[in-house]
């Protein structure tokens, strides 16, 4: 599922001397602006945000290795549901694995 605008994303000081950030699409050149994710940003949120599509593709990956009895297993289905926009989100259990493939 990839409803989001796709990465990766980077994080862009809105300008020299501002203290607030933006997070676009890296694929357009800085000059054109690029399609911007959000704004108004601390550099913090900023580069946590740019990272999202990148941590999402690793949950999606290391479930796979996680035993489903084990409680992390369960945690990544709750981040991925929660990411992806899934009704339920976090601690919701009734779904399937299978479902992130």
């Amino acid at each position: 599922m990839t409803d989001h605008t796709p990465g990766p994303w980077v994080a862009h000081q809105m300008s020299e001397d501002s203290p607030y950030w933006m997070v676009r699409e890296e694929s357009i050149p800085e000059d054109c602006g690029g399609l911007v994710v959000c704004a108004s940003l601390t550099k913090a949120d900023a580069d946590l945000i740019a990272a999202a599509p990148d941590l999402l593709d690793a949950c999606r990956e290391a479930i796979h290795y996680i035993p489903e009895w084990h409680e992390l297993h369960a945690e990544l289905e709750d981040t991925i549901r929660e990411a992806e926009g899934r009704d339920g989100g976090r601690d919701s259990r009734d779904w399937k694995t299978e479902e992130l493939r």
